[in-house]
C-alpha cells in the first residue's frame, strides 16, 4: 500500500469510496476540488447504491454524488466479472477481515485497473496493506491537503473548508 505518490500520473484513475464523496460534498466545492486534479475520478455503482440507500434515511450525500456525475466531475463505473474474486475476498468471511460492499467494490475496481483507491476507513486501509501491498491508497485528507487544492482554494478557503468536512 502506497499513499505518498498521490495523485500519481495523470493517466491513473482515482476510485472514490462513499466516505470520500460525503467529505468532499461537505466542503461545498467538490467539483472544483476534483477538477483541479489531472486524474479521472470514478465511483462504482455499488458506492452509488450505498449513498442512495443513505438518502432514503435522510442523508443527502447521494444528491451531491448525482450532481458530480451529471456535471462530469466523477464517472460512474461498474465492476466487471474479473473484479469478482477480489470483491468476494473482501466481503466474505469474519467481521475482522471483511468490508462493506462499497469499500470492497472500490478496492476491487482499483486493484483490477492499477488505480488509486480513495478510502478513509482505517480497517479498509489495514486490509489493503495486508492483501494488496502495491495498491495505491489515498484519503480525503490527502486530497484536501494536496498543493493543487491549496492553490485552488487559497489559505482562507482552506481554513473555511476545514470546519465543513
Amino acid at each position: 500500500m502506497r499513499s505518498s505518490s498521490f495523485p500519481g500520473e495523470p493517466g491513473v484513475p482515482v476510485v472514490t469510496d462513499a466516505s470520500v464523496i460525503i467529505n468532499l460534498n461537505a466542503t461545498r466545492t467538490a467539483a472544483a476540488i476534483i477538477g483541479c486534479f489531472p486524474n479521472r475520478f470514478l465511483v462504482t455503482k455499488t458506492v452509488r447504491r450505498e449513498l442512495l440507500t443513505g438518502g432514503s434515511r435522510g442523508h443527502g450525500s447521494w444528491e451531491g454524488l448525482e450532481a458530480l456525475i451529471h456535471d462530469g466531475s466523477i464517472e460512474l463505473v461498474e465492476m466487471e466479472p474479473g473484479d469478482g474474486p477480489v470483491y468476494r475476498s473482501l466481503v466474505e468471511g469474519g467481521f475482522k477481515e471483511t468490508l462493506d460492499d462499497g469499500e470492497a467494490a472500490t478496492i476491487a475496481y482499483a486493484v483490477g485497473r492499477g488505480a488509486i483507491a480513495l478510502i478513509d476507513e482505517r480497517k479498509a486501509r489495514r486490509i489493503c496493506a495486508d492483501r494488496f501491498p502495491t495498491l495505491r491508497l489515498a484519503s480525503t485528507v490527502d486530497v484536501l491537503c494536496h498543493g493543487l487544492v491549496k492553490k485552488l482554494l487559497g489559505e482562507t478557503g482552506m481554513s473555511a473548508r476545514s470546519g465543513s468536512a
